[in-house]
């Protein structure tokens, strides 16, 4: 046993003396600015990553918010249009009981069916209209309409047209 540890012994204090001779204060200075500046660039990756996770979870509660809303701009549609329905079959059924009664003239027959022409065409204008149509459209829409209307008031009230 004496042998084995007097040779680790020497063995371990001639690896410390080459170690002591080979180190450069220089170089050794230079690779821990290295190491640092690599952990460094590392930390930074990272930093990164995580601000473009946070950016995508911006982008995401906007999508989720935007939803929310054309789900509830849905419902709201879904229940006008439903009244809309009741109020048509309300009609029907007016107009039915009123055939029943016995008038049986062709002008009234002729009225009644222009307006049930005109309430087709103006309850699917509106479906149409609902559909295609956004809240913000349609409010741009009402102010260039406006917006035209009173160019053309105060046109015609230069060129004196108004009465």
């Amino acid at each position: 046993m004496g042998l084995l540890e007097r040779v680790s012994t020497l063995i371990r204090a001639n690896l410390n003396d080459m170690i002591d001779r080979a180190e450069d204060p220089e170089k050794m200075i230079k690779q821990v600015i290295l190491d640092m500046e690599n952990q460094y660039l590392q930390v930074k990756t990272q930093v990164a990553v995580s601000i473009a996770d946070q950016h995508m979870l911006e982008t995401l509660k906007s999508a989720l918010f935007k939803l929310e809303q054309k789900l509830d701009e849905a419902k709201s549609k879904r229940e006008v249009l439903l009244a809309r329905h009741r109020r048509s079959v309300a009609l029907d059924k007016a107009a039915k009981a009123q055939v029943a009664l016995g008038d049986n003239s062709k002008s009234a027959s002729f009225d009644r069916l222009k307006d049930r022409v005109q309430h087709t065409e103006a309850t699917a204008s509106a479906e149409v209209e609902l559909i295609n149509d956004d809240v913000a459209e349609k409010l741009n829409r009402l102010d260039r309409d406006s917006e035209v209307e009173r160019l053309l008031t105060d046109l015609k009230s230069r060129k004196g047209l108004l009465t």
